[in-house]
């Protein structure tokens, strides 16, 4: 069964039209690799992402923009990574940001996973106390792959319906990935299976109907 927290933070759009976005512009933050470009899109218009007053969203499409991405994910306490793949892009929402990061694989491809960047003192310093990481991370002196963080079983990945995003990254990239929670089966793990929710399978076995994302949150 779905938690309520849960189901705040991945709640369906109430307007299925494309939303208006703001005109692109650069976060001014303090990140390390300040390479990326965001836009802003108002949340009422968007997925209402727990109380984030708009969501931010860009393309990664160059090794420092990856490089970034990384260095994000691990200098957050107990990271939580929503990732969903269609066609040649790969989408990461940060649980704690109102970021969603666009990784363009037709441009990057195998590079993205594999790329590594020097990890400087001071980037150390700055996840060393960080909950929910690998403490291998800070000791090899450079950032960890993307491949290294989706197999990393320290960081929660939520994805809805997993089959074609798990069999992807495996058979393209060779990627395995941990620490996966699947909101489609967890939804039918909670379940009490009434009849009419069962159909025949082609091999003759009573088999539980799978649900969509909507079904899912109600």
């Amino acid at each position: 069964m779905l938690s309520p927290r849960l189901k705040r933070m991945i709640s369906w759009p109430q307007d299925k039209s494309l939303p208006k976005t703001m005109p692109l512009s650069s976060i001014t933050e303090d990140r390390p690799y300040p390479c990326l470009f965001f836009r802003s899109v108002p949340s009422e218009r968007t997925w209402a992402m727990g109380r984030t007053s708009s969501t931010r969203f860009c393309v990664v499409d160059t090794q420092d923009g990856v490089a970034e991405l990384i260095q994000t994910i691990i200098s957050i306490n107990d990271a939580v990574l929503y990732l969903h793949f269609q066609g040649p892009f790969l989408t990461i929402h940060l649980q704690s940001t109102n970021r969603v990061h666009i990784i363009d694989l037709q441009v990057l491809d195998p590079a993205a996973f594999e790329v590594r960047q020097n990890f400087s003192p001071a980037q150390a310093a700055a996840t060393s106390g960080v909950k929910g990481s690998d403490t291998r991370w800070n000791e090899t002196g450079r950032l960890p792959s993307l491949k290294a963080i989706l197999e990393s079983p320290y960081i929660p990945k939520i994805v809805f319906d997993s089959r074609d995003t798990t069999s992807t990254l495996y058979q393209r990239y060779r990627i395995r990935l941990c620490g996966l929670e699947d909101i489609q089966l967890m939804e039918l793990i909670g379940r009490t299976l009434p009849t009419q929710d069962l159909r025949f399978h082609r091999k003759g076995a009573m088999v539980p109907e799978l649900r969509d994302l909507r079904r899912c949150l109600e």
